[in-house]
């Protein structure tokens, strides 16, 4: 009989061998369980984060434009916040 097939009976018959792997094993999933949630967490802040950054660029960018030509595109200089983080045809209602 091979030593790890020994090991294998002698744990079986052993019940405090198998919680402690069990217990282990439980440990290990939760673990890998907590880096998984951690990186999905990570991923969107960062996501998040340069969502915000694009429309930051936005607003700057057409606060820039003047009121003729803002209102050419159809929003007011009040509206430009909101039609950023949420598009034109939710400033007006539109469907």
């Amino acid at each position: 009989m091979s030593q790890s097939l020994k090991m294998e009976i002698m744990a079986l018959e052993n019940p405090a061998i198998i919680e402690h792997t069990v217990r282990s094993a439980a440990r290990k999933q939760v673990l890998a369980d907590s880096w998984r949630w951690l990186a999905s967490a990570y991923a969107r802040v960062t996501r998040a984060m340069a969502k915000r950054r694009r429309q930051r660029r936005a607003i700057a960018e057409l606060e820039r434009l003047d009121d003729r030509l803002l209102k050419d595109i159809g929003i007011s200089r009040s509206e430009i916040p909101y039609v950023v983080g949420h598009g034109r045809e939710a400033s007006h209602g539109w469907l």
